[in-house]
């Protein structure tokens, strides 16, 4: 599972309580000449392996590699894709960070209604957490 956060960085997590290592590889982080080792997690969150990486805007694509020898997608990210070795990375989209803007509210107009923020509750069936697993909503 992929969640972008406001200050232009990625937090990628994924449960794999019996892994002994875990590397993210992307073209982010320079292939597999590069791997980059995710955190094994204290209890109580035992099993969740984690890293927080800042990435440029733009698509990129990455795979979680599993003590070594096992490439595993992220079922969870925006998308999946056959790389040009015939394995299924992930695809994640990574959008501008735009600055906010200073508006100041105009005592003449009243600002409109704003509709309620939907949110969106992520499906364990294509997730590759366990069915343990807390469920996650952005």
């Amino acid at each position: 599972m992929v969640t972008l956060r406001d200050d232009g960085t990625a937090l990628f997590e994924i449960y794999l309580p019996h892994a002994e290592q875990v590397c993210i590889v992307g073209d982010f982080t320079g292939g597999m000449d590069r791997p980059h080792q995710m955190t094994h997690c204290a209890a109580p969150e035992r099993g969740w392996w984690r890293t927080r990486l800042r990435l440029a805007p733009g698509d990129h694509t990455f795979c979680y590699l599993v003590d070594g020898v096992g490439w595993l997608p992220d079922y969870a990210a925006g998308g999946l894709h056959r790389d040009r070795d015939g394995r299924w990375v992930s695809l994640l989209t990574v959008p501008p960070c735009a600055k906010a803007a200073t508006v100041r509210p105009r005592p003449d107009r009243a600002e409109p209604a704003r509709p309620a923020l939907q949110t969106w509750a992520v499906s364990r069936r294509f997730s590759t957490a366990g069915p343990s697993a807390p469920l996650r909503t952005p």
